[in-house]
């Protein structure tokens, strides 16, 4: 097993260890993914029109969430 697909071979290794590129997009995409998740999982948690507001500023962060997902997925090609 790769201990960099999961993520702790920076930890493993020690902190004089650098990161692959590689290494550093699938951990920034695992967080990203499981963001866009709670933001998902949240909004069908809240009540329509009691939470608006709230659910109105959660998809707003789940916007971002994707065009930081479409970032990531765009600079994945070159690595």
């Amino acid at each position: 097993m790769k201990f960099h697909l999961l993520g702790l071979h920076h930890f493993m290794l020690g902190k004089d260890v650098k990161m692959e590129p590689r290494d550093v997009i699938w951990r920034l995409m695992d967080r990203l993914s499981e963001l866009q998740q709670l933001c998902d999982e949240s909004i069908q948690e809240l009540h329509p029109k009691k939470n608006a507001d709230l659910i109105s500023a959660i998809e707003e962060c789940e916007r971002l969430c994707r065009t930081q997902i479409n970032t990531m997925n765009r600079i994945t090609k070159k690595y």
